[in-house]
């Protein structure tokens, strides 16, 4: 006869698993660290965000810079209910507007050199191209 070296089930020995209780098995801890589940800010986003909101404190114009050029935007310029309104039809689809909106958030000749960079080889601005600026520049200027 062999014995058993697992003591049986008792009312007595609560310690002792019986057939219907569920053990419950946690992994040892690893030397890995735990994964994250969003990207972590990068220090050039959090470097344009105090970058804009120094800009605002004192009132004065956001430098952005985009694809190697350095554009300067009033930082009230955003303070503007039309503006934004214009912002929103954009948003929509209406994209007729973004030569318009571009237009009063860098000013006339900063608008006309960003339309410079944006040519393609048969010298036309794409409308695709603007908006893809449009939206870098309003991003960077409202960076949270």
């Amino acid at each position: 006869m062999v014995e058993s070296t697992t003591p049986e089930p008792t009312d007595s020995n609560p310690e002792t698993p019986r057939s219907n209780d569920v053990v419950v098995v946690v992994p040892a801890p690893t030397d890995r660290p735990p994964v994250q589940d969003h990207k972590p800010k990068s220090k050039k986003r959090n470097k344009k965000k105090r970058a804009a909101l120094k800009a605002e404190a004192s009132g004065g114009d956001l430098d952005i810079e985009i694809d190697g050029h350095t554009w300067t935007v009033p930082v009230d310029v955003f303070d503007d209910a039309e503006l934004l309104e214009d912002i929103d039809e954009i948003d929509h689809g209406n994209y007729a507007r973004t030569p318009k909106v571009l237009r009063r958030i860098l000013g006339d000749k900063q608008y006309e050199a960003a339309k410079d960079t944006l040519r393609d080889e048969k010298r036309i601005v794409r409308l695709e191209a603007l908006a893809e600026f449009f939206y870098k520049i309003v991003q960077a200027a409202n960076p949270s």
